[in-house]
């Protein structure tokens, strides 16, 4: 029989970007679930967060510094 145990998760990789399509840099992203996950935008704009459990009711939260929060919900 088979005794090992699996653990299934997944990962969310993405770019913030402003209206002019120039990367955001230092942008805190939140993921919020049945924990929150939180993750930060490189220089480029560039962010993943990893561990993410299966499930539904994700919602996604980006902070930058001169910009309105966005928030899934809205």
């Amino acid at each position: 029989s088979d005794d090992s145990v699996h653990i299934v998760t997944s990962a969310l990789r993405g770019k913030i970007s402003n209206e002019g399509g120039l990367p955001v840099s230092q942008a805190k992203i939140l993921l919020t679930g049945k924990r929150t996950l939180e993750a930060y935008s490189d220089a480029l704009g560039n962010y993943e967060i990893t561990g993410i459990d299966p499930g539904f009711g994700y919602e996604l939260a980006v902070f930058a510094q001169h910009y309105h929060p966005f928030d899934s919900t809205n």
